[in-house]
């Protein structure tokens, strides 16, 4: 390694600088230290004179870490870091909180700052979760109508966005013996849906589920429901809990 980074940057709110410089203060994991084994979790630690310390793992069967020393100072949200030992590295990269326990490094506009970017993980935290966000799930519905006759059934999807706004997404379709039915939609946190199945108002819904398309994961499984027609379903990303109105 085998470089020298010289940057500028700056910010007209010393005060988020501030708050920035002292919430940096402690010792901040590469890995999740929930996920990763502490072993060979290498690390950063800031103190509060100005002095960096990185910890890296040998590569050793032993398990030992090298250490390294410089020093970082912040221009609003930019910091910058020197490690004088050997070469001179200077990492120079915009700070961002993501939660109080996770904070990530990021690309400046300027590209000749070269930035150690990554998201770190405060250590002695026993909660690493993300704050929500607008994601894509996907909702499914099975259900029991006619054995006998195909009925015309709508469905009006829920969802919601940052704000709290609610959006309906309404899909019309026909029974088929059973109701089977799937949608992928964009939702914050409630995820929700009521069905009309015109002529046959002894339909039932009883099993939904809802997944996280982007990490392929199931949030909510039930199999045990009796959703009527016309009663609304609404699942609470954040509580995890549902209700059938």
């Amino acid at each position: 390694m085998s470089f020298l980074v010289v940057a500028c940057s700056s910010s007209d709110d010393s005060s988020d600088a501030n708050q920035i410089d002292s919430q940096i203060v402690g010792k901040w994991y590469f890995g999740n230290p929930l996920l990763v084994g502490l072993e060979t979790n290498n690390s950063f630690t800031f103190n509060e004179n100005g002095e960096v310390v990185y910890s890296y793992w040998s590569g050793g069967a032993d398990f030992d870490f090298l250490t390294e020393t410089g020093t970082y100072s912040f221009n609003g949200d930019i910091m910058t870091m020197i490690f004088p030992e050997g070469v001179t590295l200077t990492f120079v990269q915009r700070v961002e909180f993501i939660t109080d326990n996770i904070v990530e490094f990021i690309q400046t506009s300027n590209p000749n700052d070269n930035a150690y970017e990554g998201d770190y993980f405060r250590d002695g935290s026993d909660n690493y979760d993300l704050p929500p966000t607008v994601k894509e799930y996907e909702i499914r519905i099975s259900g029991e109508s006619s054995s006998s006759q195909q009925y015309p059934l709508v469905i009006e999807y829920y969802s919601d966005d940052e704000n709290g706004q609610v959006f309906t997404e309404t899909v019309n379709s026909q029974t088929n013996t059973d109701i089977i039915q799937n949608l992928n939609l964009e939702s914050f946190n409630i995820i929700g849906f009521e069905y009309d199945v015109t002529g046959y108002e002894d339909s039932v819904i009883y099993e939904v589920q809802i997944k996280d398309v982007e990490t392929n994961t199931i949030l909510f499984l039930n199999s045990s429901l009796s959703i009527e027609d016309n009663e609304v379903f609404t699942y609470n990303i954040s509580e995890d809990s549902f209700t059938v109105q």
